[in-house]
């Protein structure tokens, strides 16, 4: 029996290494540390304890450190305090494309929880700079715009092709001439209005080839003569850009193909004049349903009945809202639907709310817990003796932010807050410049009561 101890502790430990021998486990270790270190994401493992065991030298330059040995045996939470990877332990379940913030970077984060069997003993985090992904989906997006605008032409320039073909054998040449003159006076003359207004060439050969898509689909897809879109600055992503553009503009191609009017019409309107960057989407399709204007920006909220539809507006909401800006939807003066998007061209400024803070005296308010953050109660009971002040009982984010001295992306943030609890409603009125505008109106208690009933 004595000699039987040797060999089962002897088996028992090689099982516990899963078989394999010292120079096996010795070779597996230096390609793991190699494979690991070869990899631009940052990776970082916890054991069930929530302590790091593993940490790559990319792990490290991104939470600025030196060494791994410097973040081994600390717990996750002291390194990263806001990580989810103690959750992920918890659940057992994996996450994938998280969007993280590790010092001053955005990145894009990856866990997924350990098993040994049916017991979790860690989890293992992979992430990477937001800013190298961006850079790869900017790349792209400038490929498939540039596929897209060459598939639309072939398949356009093939029906010419055919008719000046079918032309000139029925001896038809001055028709034949005159095609050929248009077709090529019409598209010199949009390349020209894009190169001039649109210089930016991602959005520039976006809209060609939503131009080419429209020819393609029998559509009269009109860039206003009017629009420039010139000042757009850097921070602003294109990428989200062309989510918004794309998604309204693809629902506007979907609506006017449904109508049966004998024409078939989709305008973009665009404007960087001001501090706002403004797009107008109209088509003279069906419109939306009344009962929908209010919630058509929901998830799986749709005009459409089919199983899947919904998505496309709720993306370009959040898109909108992660630039700071609004979508509205109203109807058009084409009998269908009129879509206006505004963006701030200038990053918000949080001395801007201080500057405003300092404009208003002290007074029985809310309590700071009550209102979202970045919504000060003293400041909403500013905003609200600024409209009941104005003679029209009504303001536009702009002229808040004159009076009081800050941005219309500050004035605005407190506007549409008013809105959303129901103290003011928000209506769009065209300007002088003939293009609609936000006005903020103060509800009355009669307005309130009214609602309340109904």
């Amino acid at each position: 029996m004595a000699s039987l101890v040797p060999h089962t502790l002897r088996m028992g430990l090689k099982k516990s290494i899963l078989n394999l021998e010292p120079d096996e486990i010795a070779s597996l270790f230096q390609e793991r540390n190699a494979i690991l270190e070869s990899i631009r994401e940052g990776i970082i493992a916890i054991n069930e304890n929530g302590h790091i065991t593993l940490a790559n030298q990319a792990a490290c330059k991104l939470i600025g450190t030196s060494s791994a040995d410097d973040l081994i045996g600390k717990h996750i939470r002291e390194v990263l305090p806001q990580s989810r990877l103690p959750e992920v332990l918890k659940t057992g379940k994996s996450e994938y494309d998280d969007e993280f913030i590790i010092g001053q970077e955005e990145v894009i984060v990856n866990r997924v929880p350990i098993f040994h069997g049916n017991k979790i003993v860690g989890a293992v985090s992979s992430f990477r700079k937001k800013t190298e992904i961006d850079q790869l989906t900017k790349q792209l997006s400038q490929v498939q715009a540039y596929a897209d605008a060459l598939r639309s032409q072939t398949h356009e320039y093939s029906n010419k092709l055919y008719t000046i073909s079918g032309l000139i054998q029925l001896g038809s040449y001055q028709e034949a001439i005159e095609l050929i003159n248009k077709e090529t006076a019409d598209y010199q003359e949009l390349v020209q209005f894009l190169m001039s207004a649109v210089p930016d060439t991602i959005i520039a050969a976006f809209l060609l080839g939503k131009y080419n898509r429209a020819h393609e689909l029998k559509i009269t897809f009109v860039l206003d003569k009017q629009s420039t879109l010139r000042d757009l600055p850097e921070h602003i992503n294109r990428e989200k850009l062309v989510t918004i553009l794309g998604n309204l503009i693809d629902n506007a191609f979907e609506a006017v193909l449904e109508n049966n009017k004998p024409e078939k019409k989709v305008t973009l309107f665009m404007t960087d004049l001001g501090h706002d960057l403004i797009f107008e989407i109209e088509d003279n399709g069906k419109g939306i349903p009344d009962p929908l204007l209010d919630s058509i920006f929901k998830k799986g909220i749709s005009t459409k009945k089919q199983e899947g539809r919904g998505i496309g507006l709720y993306l370009v909401h959040k898109a909108v809202q992660s630039l700071n800006g609004y979508v509205t939807v109203t109807p058009g003066q084409e009998g269908g639907a009129l879509f206006t998007v505004v963006i701030p061209k200038q990053l918000a400024d949080q001395e801007e709310v201080d500057h405003l803070l300092g404009t208003v005296g002290k007074g029985s308010v809310s309590s700071q817990s009550e209102v979202p953050k970045g919504i000060n109660p003293l400041t909403l009971q500013k905003v609200e003796e600024v409209i009941r002040e104005t003679q029209t009982n009504s303001i536009t984010a702009e002229e808040l932010g004159q009076q009081i001295g800050v941005s219309r992306t500050t004035s605005r943030r407190y506007l549409e807050y008013l809105v959303s609890i129901g103290k003011v409603r928000a209506d769009l009125a065209y300007g002088a410049v003939g293009r609609p505008e936000r006005r903020y109106y103060l509800k009355s208690p009669a307005q309130k009561n009214q609602e309340s009933l109904s």
